[in-house]
Parts: structure tokens; sequence; C-alpha cells
């Protein structure tokens, strides 16, 4: 399958992008597209054309990528190398989900958002055959260009910003916590062009944004994996307010992040990284990692990490962590 060169020759003009497609126009349907270096998985803009019934005489000569849009979100991936003619299926479940208000094409990754495009023309092409005997047949390209995360409304461009920033920390980490902070930001599962709704951080931010408006406001999160016989995982929501420092704390239990206390302290500042610079290195009480985080409005400002008994003593930060050990 998928062996010959087939011409493709455009035909008419685009159809113009405000045209709405439907969830139910990619159910059931198999579209290819070029996948030369690497292209539907890199690329900015991503074309594609609905395969026709009888594939075998009517295919690209250039390395290509296949989409099953099966029911219920089902999709399948794979790779053809036509130098070798290898196909290589993606592993992993992937699902899909069409937005026809936005236009937006929404692939999952094991649960997590893996890609986004918004399609941006629709144009009707004829496939000429391999073998001469054989009429052309008309199918249909779609354009579609990649939604980058920073593109998306605030909550996704604020967390693809918080975990650019977290992920730049390795620049400033000591060479002797380098592992240590690797296997805290694998446990948040931080990549800064795509996100997993399974993720600590992404669930966190989900809950918070339901019940605390940043618009307007300086706010700080303290990140802590707090090591022992049963290893616990706790956050903290800390706002200012005329000298007043608003605390939440949350615990993630049975796959959820549950708030477990409220208070309020009189701090001098308005954030903490800039207070207790950078891992200073003093023996703390933090009995685990930390990563802290300081934030105006949607943008996070500064980001700081603090290996397992380096937080400061005495400072802010430390007063919150030890409040609900």
């Amino acid at each position: 399958m998928y062996r010959l060169l087939l011409i493709v020759v455009l035909f008419s003009m685009k159809v113009s992008a405000q045209m709405k497609w439907k969830p139910s126009s990619r159910e059931s349907s198999i579209w290819i597209g070029d996948n030369t270096d690497s292209l539907f998985f890199r690329g900015d803009t991503v074309s594609l054309i609905k395969a026709p019934a009888t594939t075998d005489n009517y295919m690209i000569r250039h390395d290509f990528v296949t989409l099953v849009f099966g029911k219920a979100g089902a999709l399948d991936i794979s790779a053809t190398k036509v130098s070798t003619w290898s196909v290589t299926k993606r592993k992993g479940l992937y699902t899909w989900q069409f937005d026809p208000q936005r236009q937006l094409l929404t692939i999952f990754f094991n649960g997590g958002k893996w890609a986004v495009f918004r399609l941006v023309s629709e144009m009707p092409v004829r496939l000429e055959s391999c073998y001469v005997n054989e009429p052309e047949i008309t199918t249909t390209k779609i354009t579609m260009k990649r939604v980058r995360l920073a593109q998306e409304p605030v909550i996704y461009s604020l967390f693809y910003h918080w975990n650019k920033k977290s992920l730049a920390l390795a620049q400033d980490t000591p060479a002797i916590h380098q592992d240590r902070l690797a296997g805290f930001l694998e446990s948040w599962k931080m990549n800064p062009d795509s996100f997993h709704h399974t993720s600590l951080r992404w669930r966190f931010l989900e809950q918070i944004s339901a019940e605390f408006n940043w618009k307007d406001k300086r706010w700080s999160v303290i990140e802590m994996i707090r090591n022992g016989e049963i290893m616990r995982v706790d956050n903290y929501l800390v706002f200012y307010q005329g000298g007043i420092a608003h605390i939440m704390a949350y615990r993630y239990q049975t796959d959820k992040w549950v708030k477990i206390q409220e208070w309020q302290e009189r701090f001098k500042t308005t954030g903490l990284v800039r207070k207790i610079g950078n891992n200073a290195g003093s023996q703390g009480h933090n009995n685990g990692d930390v990563v802290v985080t300081d934030f105006t409005a949607a943008l996070p400002l500064r980001v700081a990490y603090f290996a397992e008994y380096t937080v400061p003593p005495g400072s802010e930060m430390e007063r919150i962590i030890s409040h609900s050990r």
C-alpha cells in the first residue's frame, strides 16, 4: 500500500477557512500528509489529503504520515519512509477531538495534549493514477496551522511559560543537585510544547483557577515533594494583599488536589524567590525538594529550586512549608 507516485493536480480556488468542519467529517476516515524531514511532527503548517477508498494506485512518493480517525476519538498514527517502504506505527494511546466553533483539531497522547491544529483552508484535489487507463479521482485537501501552547487561552499560556522557566532551572543548579532536579521535573511531566492532563502541575493549575483569580495579583506557588516513609506531594498558593500573605496548602491525594489548610501571615515581601535567592545552601528544615515560582498576573517572573534541607532557615518559605507538615 502507498507505493507509487501520483500527481496531485490542484483545481478550483481555496474554500474559505470560515467553512465549518464538524467532528463527523473525520470519523472513520484516513488522511495522509507530507512528512519529509518530519514535517508533520515539527512544521508550523501541515496539509492532509483525504485518502480515497482504493489507495494503492493513488499515493505519494515522498515520506508521509497516515492518520486513521476512528469513532469515539480513536486515532492511529503511522509514518512511512518511502526509500525503504518501512512503516512505523506510533506507539501509545492517541485520541482526537475537534472543536467546530474554534475549528481546532486536538490530538492527545496517553491522556495528555500532544498537538493542536487550526483549520485554515480546504480545497478539492484531483489525484492521477499511476495506471494510464484509470481515471482521475477527486478528494479533499486541508491545510492547518499548528497552535503552540503559548498561543492558547490564558491558562495554557501561563502553563507553557511556567514549564519553560522551570526547565531552565538546570542552568543555575549546582552539579551535585542536577539528578535530584531532573527527577523532580520528571515527576511534574514538564514539556514546554505539550502538556499532560494527568500531570501534577496542570491539575493543580486547573484546581486553583476555579477558585483563585490571578488577574492583577502578585502571587507565588511552592511545589514540594516530601520524603519519608510515605512520600507526599504538597503545594502552597500564596497571594499578597496589603502586607498580608494569604496562604492555601494543598495535598495530592487519590489522583486529585485537596485543600488541607488556609491561613494568613504578615510578610514584608510580595515574592519568595527574590527574597531568599536561589538555593542558598544553608541547612534548612525542608524534608524534600522544592520549586518556588513568583508570578505577576498570568506571567511567571522568577523560579528557584531548593534541594532537600537547603531552604534558608527563618525565611518566609521555610515558615510556610513548616506550617503544615
